[in-house]
């Protein structure tokens, strides 16, 4: 049955179209929101109105080559003076974390839409509040936890008494999340470096001649 449900979704021309998702690439952090049009304007509005004005402006944007990246998105753009990074139609790895998150937004959906396929677009808020809530595997804390500097409340938290802090001043929320995002990076560096010797260990080295083709990235 989970194998038919996930079937179902990745083949949804809705569900795989018109679900634009954005993620922090330090935190992991993601925000997603179901579309009726998968157009170049709806994404201008959904990067605009459910991230920037709801977590604060970015540096730098990373996208595919998708053409809804073009049009009002690269003038939007170019108004807030965000650096738009594309990613190479040869090398999907260089957007290779939102690619994972789509999956796991899609298996998520999967189980949340299992019993009525139609309603979606309505489960798309606590599909992301599941990931965002969860333990991240590489970075050690949850995407919230990162963003926010304290950890998710769940509805069990509420059957137990709040304990009381004698000193709740000692860490300033700053120093919080700053040493919490400071261990993140410490977690992705060590998986980086991990799986790197992971697949050098099976690589095998490339020759090239002079005159052979090859892709350049």
């Amino acid at each position: 049955m989970a194998k038919f449900l996930r079937k179902i979704i990745s083949s949804c021309v809705v569900c795989q179209t018109r679900n634009p998702i954005a993620c922090c690439e330090l935190t992991s952090f993601i925000i997603a929101k179901p579309v009726k049009n998968h157009t170049s304007l709806e994404f201008a509005k959904f990067l605009l109105y459910d991230v920037i004005l709801r977590y604060g402006f970015v540096r730098t944007l990373r996208s595919d080559r998708g053409t809804e990246m073009e049009g009002v998105v690269k003038e939007l753009l170019k108004l807030l003076e965000v650096k738009h990074l594309k990613g190479s139609g040869y090398r999907p790895q260089t957007t290779g974390k939102i690619e994972t998150q789509h999956r796991s937004l899609g298996r998520i959906l999967a189980k949340l839409c299992s019993e009525n396929q139609k309603d979606w677009n309505l489960a798309v808020p606590f599909a992301c509040f599941a990931m965002n809530a969860a333990k991240h595997a590489v970075t050690g804390v949850s995407p919230y936890q990162a963003v926010y500097g304290v950890p998710c409340l769940f509805q069990f938290d509420m059957a137990y008494p709040v304990r009381e802090q004698l000193d709740p001043f000692i860490m300033d929320t700053a120093d919080r999340i700053a040493n919490i995002q400071a261990f993140i990076k410490y977690n992705i560096a060590e998986n980086k470096r991990y799986s790197e010797a992971l697949v050098n260990e099976t690589r095998r080295p490339v020759t090239l001649k002079v005159g052979d083709k090859c892709l350049l990235f």
